[in-house]
């Protein structure tokens, strides 16, 4: 059975390897192979450290989910970053390794991200997903709803959609 619980330093390493994993597995034809083959395990446990050490202090909280084979996915969620007025919440980042999809977890870890924001008064929150990216079905079934876009640049520029969960979150 899995459980959800906030991240600690011990998970770096897991967290390292689910983002690369689910970077090169998810974004191929869409972020150019060039920087997903350039993706450094070295670097990215660097950029997680940081981000638990500094993140509480900056309203970023990472939850975990965990089952019999360890850290499987997380979810970072806090304060929206100013783009779009009216939404203080914001979930950053929400990944499952491509081997456990199927199994409710990016439910499991939207939900406890959700809950958090909701205990902080951030809600209605934005999670901004890139336009090409079957996670969108997801957001939706989850309770989301498309809200505006955006360029960002990844190697090149994309066009990134914004959307939108309510005030009070649905979803399945």
């Amino acid at each position: 059975m899995a459980a959800v619980r906030r991240a600690e330093v011990s998970d770096i390493a897991a967290l390292s390897r689910i983002r690369i994993d689910t970077w090169q597995a998810t974004y191929r034809g869409i972020i150019p192979d060039a920087v997903l083959d350039a993706l450094d395990p070295e670097t990215t446990r660097a950029r997680w450290q940081r981000t638990l050490a500094d993140g509480a202090g900056r309203g970023l909280f990472v939850y975990v989910v965990e089952d019999h084979d360890g850290v499987e996915g997380y979810v970072g969620v806090g304060p929206e970053t100013g783009a779009v007025s009216g939404h203080p919440g914001e979930v950053y980042m929400l990944y499952v390794h491509p081997t456990c999809h199927g199994r409710g977890y990016g439910k499991l870890l939207l939900r406890q991200g959700l809950a958090d924001l909701t205990e902080r008064g951030l809600l209605p929150a934005l999670v901004w997903v890139l336009h090409d990216n079957p996670a969108r079905a997801f957001y939706e079934h989850m309770g989301a709803h498309f809200l505006t876009s955006r360029q960002v640049e990844i190697g090149q520029t994309l066009l990134e959609d914004g959307f939108s969960f309510p005030a009070r979150p649905g979803g399945a």
